[in-house]
Formats: C-alpha cells, sequence, structure tokens
C-alpha cells in the first residue's frame, strides 16, 4: 500500500497518540493500583441495625400482639397492652393503663376519666361507648381487654 506525506503524518500522529495514551494508563496502574474497596464497616453498621430491629420486632410479636376477631374478616391486631391477658378495669383504671389501650391516647383516657367522675362508675363494658370518640369499631378492639368492676 502507498499513503501520500499527508496520511503517513496523520498515521503517525494517531499511532503516537494512542501509544502515549496507553503509556500513561500503564504508568497510572503501577503508580497507582487499585485496591478491593473494604466494605466491613458497613457491613457491621447494617448489621448492628439489623439486629435492633429483629430485637424491637421480636419485643413488640411477644408483648403487644392481640388478635380480635370482626364481623368482615379476621384481623390480627397490634396493641398497646402490656400485659397480655391481663383485663383493664375501667372504672379505677389511671390515665397511663388507660393508654396502654388499642386507640386509647392521652385525650381519650382523659374523656374516659371525665366521663367516669361526672357519670359515675361503668355499669358493664359497652358504657364505654357513651364517651365521645368511642364508637363501635372501637369497643370492638376494646372489648376483651377491659373489665368493669
Amino acid at each position: 500500500m502507498y499513503f501520500t506525506p499527508p496520511q503517513r503524518k496523520g498515521i503517525l500522529f494517531l499511532v503516537l497518540f494512542l501509544g502515549g495514551a496507553l503509556l500513561l494508563r500503564v504508568l497510572e496502574w503501577k503508580l497507582h493500583p487499585t485496591s478491593e474497596y473494604d466494605f466491613s464497616a458497613f457491613e457491621k453498621s447494617f448489621q448492628t441495625r439489623l439486629d435492633s430491629l429483629k430485637r424491637i420486632d421480636s419485643l413488640e410479636r411477644e408483648a403487644f400482639t392481640v388478635t380480635s376477631v370482626q364481623k368482615s374478616a379476621p384481623k390480627t391486631h397490634t396493641t398497646r397492652v402490656s400485659h397480655p391477658g391481663k383485663l383493664i378495669n375501667i372504672n379505677t383504671a389511671s390515665l397511663e393503663e388507660l393508654t396502654q389501650l388499642p386507640r386509647i391516647g392521652p385525650r381519650m383516657a382523659q374523656r374516659i376519666i371525665e366521663y367516669r367522675t361526672r357519670s359515675g362508675a361503668f355499669r358493664k363494658k359497652e358504657d364505654i361507648m357513651n364517651v365521645r370518640g368511642i364508637g363501635p369499631k372501637t369497643y370492638q378492639r376494646l372489648e376483651s381487654l377491659i373489665c368493669v368492676e
């Protein structure tokens, strides 16, 4: 093959340019070798967080799960009852005890106490539905957790 002088110059330029780039890359590899990234610190942090979440989940399942049966379909409700199986007497329960019940926060517990003070003791468990904010659905969740003595 025969190349013209400008073509030879162009080919020589490309060969020198690519050769120089390759040489620079080889020098970079020699001077700054790539190393594997150490993920051990990240993995340790991740494992610590995962263990913490598993511990919290197991505690919640142990202490707070109460099964409630509704008319449409059986569902499992997670509640804040600290002592499963122990009924809370709504006539004598303190604010803290009432807030352990599902769907009962501090305001609702205060309403229950005010109703109890104003109207007297609850005669039956269903009377708790007379408290503003407690309807049939909330009562259905509370029914197996409360008592009246």
